[in-house]
């Protein structure tokens, strides 16, 4: 057995863990993909701290691992992706360009971006204008409109993976 420790999303997998999960797939080969990851998250007690399976990361890593010829997964069920497919409202956007100095937009603030409506429009911008869209972010996270008085002027998110740079902003000194 290979003995080498991995680490994923925070996760140290150890080769009984990742034994754990080659029986998982050959016990229950008719899993769909989700159900499996559901299952992994079950068996290693993979859980976010309010306790709820963290599937999102553990379906990458089991593509991970597929990729890596250690597991292969069922097949991807092309009939259910649509119906999954997340239907966003379309938001009208201010697109005139702002010109001028910052100071004449002080003062700047952030704005969290609340559950529901706001939410949603904060992930519709950041579709529509991020070069890389809305990606599925891992672990904790705020999302901000950069607002000058009612105008939205943009949008700005802090992962809980930015503890992790402090090094980096050592050296780009930033610290």
């Amino acid at each position: 057995m290979d003995n080498t420790i991995r680490v994923f999303s925070g996760r140290t997998f150890s080769p009984e863990d990742l034994e754990m999960i080659k029986w998982a797939r050959k016990s229950y080969p008719k899993l769909p993909r989700n159900e499996l990851a559901g299952t992994v998250c079950e068996l290693l007690g993979w859980t976010t701290p309010g306790g709820t399976a963290k599937r999102a990361q553990c379906m990458a890593f089991l593509e991970k691992l597929e990729e890596e010829g250690i597991i292969q997964l069922p097949p991807v069920d092309i009939t259910k992706q649509n119906k999954c497919r997340v239907r966003r409202k379309e938001y009208e956007f201010d697109t005139n360009e702002q010109n001028g100095e910052v100071g004449d937009y002080e003062p700047i603030r952030l704005v969290i971006a609340r559950p529901g409506e706001e939410l949603k429009r904060w992930r519709a911008y950041v579709e529509q204008y991020h070069m890389l869209g809305d990606k599925i972010v891992f672990g904790s996270r705020l999302q901000y409109f950069v607002k000058s008085g009612d105008k939205e002027l943009g949008c700005i998110q802090f992962s809980a993976s930015s503890w992790a740079l402090e090094e980096r902003d050592k050296w780009i000194e930033w610290m």
